[in-house]
């Protein structure tokens, strides 16, 4: 399923971006990291996949905005008792409401309070990997057994 090595069957690679700013921090995957390749392998054009680091890379929320104000994908994972709105990030933070992802309305969120995504993504990629091809690549027609991120309203 993967689509790293696919170049013929992926003919645009959607850009994306990940996580939201906590504390004036913006804790995005490294390039090399588990999300990060998980990203790539999917068809995103994630864009720190460059920054080749395992674990996290701790960013300003200036230099995250910088690049991703333009992302075609935004991806979240949160931890909250209701779902995450896109109303919510703009209010936590107006500027975001002129990202593209959050203008089209392809913004995804993961709730961990809800979602068992830390207790099955390590035993189950594969169920991960179909999520994110269908939210990337929505053409390919292809449905996840398990969705964990889904559309923020």
């Amino acid at each position: 399923l993967a689509l790293r090595d696919e170049p013929n069957h992926v003919s645009h690679r959607p850009t994306l971006i990940a996580e939201k700013p906590y504390s004036g921090v913006w804790y995005v995957p490294g390039g090399s990291s588990a999300m990060g390749v998980l990203y790539h392998d999917a068809g995103a054009d994630y864009l720190f996949y460059d920054r080749k680091k395992n674990g996290s890379l701790a960013l300003s929320v200036e230099t995250v905005f910088e690049v991703g104000q333009q992302a075609d994908i935004w991806l979240i994972k949160y931890n909250q008792p209701t779902p995450l709105t896109r109303r919510q990030i703009t209010a936590d933070y107006p500027p975001f409401a002129h990202f593209r992802a959050v203008e089209t309305g392809r913004v995804y969120g993961c709730n961990q309070e809800t979602s068992r995504f830390y207790e099955e993504t390590p035993y189950h990629p594969d169920r991960l990997l179909r999520n994110l091809v269908e939210i990337i690549h929505p053409e390919f027609g292809i449905k996840a057994e398990k969705s964990y991120f889904c559309p923020l309203e």
